[in-house]
């Protein structure tokens, strides 16, 4: 019972750095991340989920938050559908994306999108052409938890990869 406090101080010390791991971004949301992999766009002050899956890369200014994700969709509605670990599997290793964006002022989300109807709304929108994904959620996965998640594959045309923050690892984590 003497050890309690410790115990107590060091657990609350655990659980505080695995959750201020994930960026927060525009002091209003953040990346939160669950133990089925996925890193999903929350809205800070309610916990709101507003972008659902696992965000591969993100992008964000002072009016929108972009996010390119793991579509999951086809996937999960596959043959797979009975094996929770199989349908996890294939979505990681699938090169198939969703695009999402998010605009600050209204709290409205548009997605999820194919690449071409994200570029479309990206226009539409009038969302400038320097705002690309350029974080990658990559860092959180270099304690070896996931191989398989695919962040080698990048569309230059969407991703800032002379510039993306969070996947320096990359080499040495699919390289090995």
């Amino acid at each position: 019972m003497k050890n309690l406090p410790s115990i107590i101080l060091i657990i609350s010390i655990v659980l505080t750095s695995c959750e201020d791991s994930m960026p927060v971004i525009n002091k209003e949301y953040k990346l939160q991340y669950d133990r089925n992999s996925d890193i999903y766009l929350i809205k800070i002050k309610n916990e709101e989920t507003l972008i659902q899956g696992h965000i591969m890369f993100y992008g964000y200014n002072k009016n929108f938050i972009i996010a390119q994700q793991k579509f999951q969709q086809n996937i999960t509605e596959a043959n797979l559908a009975n094996n929770y670990n199989d349908r996890r599997k294939a979505v990681f290793e699938s090169n198939l994306s969703a695009y999402y964006i998010f605009k600050i002022d209204t709290d409205s989300v548009f997605g999820p999108f194919d690449k071409q109807e994200y570029l479309s709304v990206r226009e539409r929108l009038n969302i400038p052409s320097i705002l690309k994904f350029n974080h990658s959620t990559l860092s959180h996965y270099t304690n070896g938890q996931r191989k398989d998640v695919g962040y080698k594959i990048m569309d230059e045309d969407v991703i800032d990869i002379k510039n993306l923050k969070g996947n320096e690892s990359v080499n040495s984590i699919f390289n090995e």
